[in-house]
């Protein structure tokens, strides 16, 4: 192996067992990087932590053109190192949030009961804030309005009430402090993408003219959009 080729590959490893240590021990959920992307603005322009409105849900596609994830700024700090399980028994740790106050946060915008996503037409996941002067923190989830599966996004999407059986995949974010960026870097928990590009075939080849081009891999960088934006009929429950 080239002396380039190993270090990169040292860290890669090293990026792997920071976001989750139970690779060590084997027996874990795996956790795969891709193609690090920055996440930027539609003119091109970095995302800072501070451009991100608290409690608003944000869209990015990772790690693949079709595959949508959500971008939150929880506006307080995550819990850190998390321990969840898939629906097989896998477990992982969830190592908390990024950026100043550790209250970024991402994951595949897919419920992992029946893959529901948003799409250009309709959407029925999403983060929902409860402003209710009762509300407290833990209330603030990501549900999915087709069957009423809960995820809580400060404790690694784990399922919290409904039918989805495992926490949603997670995005693994890399912040640099200096440049004040983050970085979309892998995924980690339950990889539902083969099942994702298989259940929705069809859909896929309409939308992007062929299955190549929606499971081609982002690159370089990927643009963050609000919610809005992004689908033009977001339903609630």
């Amino acid at each position: 192996m080239h002396r380039r080729n190993f270090v990169k590959a040292c860290a890669a490893t090293a990026i792997l067992v920071h976001h989750n240590p139970l690779l060590l021990a084997g027996g874990s959920a795996r956790s795969q990087l891709y193609e690090p992307v920055r996440l930027v603005h539609r003119n091109g322009e970095p995302i800072r932590p501070g451009d991100l409105e608290p409690h608003a849900n944000y869209v990015f596609r990772y790690p693949f053109e079709a595959t949508p994830c959500f971008l939150l700024n929880l506006n307080r700090p995550t819990e850190t190192n998390v321990r969840l399980k898939t629906a097989n028994g896998a477990e992982y740790v969830w190592r908390g949030g990024v950026g100043p106050e550790r209250s970024i946060v991402s994951y595949a915008a897919i419920c992992t009961h029946r893959l529901t996503h948003p799409t250009e037409q309709v959407n029925f996941i999403s983060y929902r804030e409860d402003r209710s002067a009762a509300a407290e923190a833990g209330e603030n989830l990501i549900t999915c309005c087709m069957e009423h599966s809960r995820y809580d996004p400060a404790r690694g999407a784990e399922v919290m009430s409904g039918p989805a059986p495992s926490p949603l995949m997670g995005i693994l974010l890399d912040y640099d402090e200096q440049a004040d960026e983050i970085r979309a870097v892998g995924v980690t928990g339950e990889d539902l993408l083969d099942r994702f590009f298989s259940q929705f075939e069809m859909q896929l080849e309409l939308a992007y003219g062929g299955l190549g081009k929606a499971r081609a891999p982002v690159q370089e960088t990927a643009t963050v959009v609000p919610l809005s934006e992004y689908t033009s009929n977001d339903m609630s429950c």
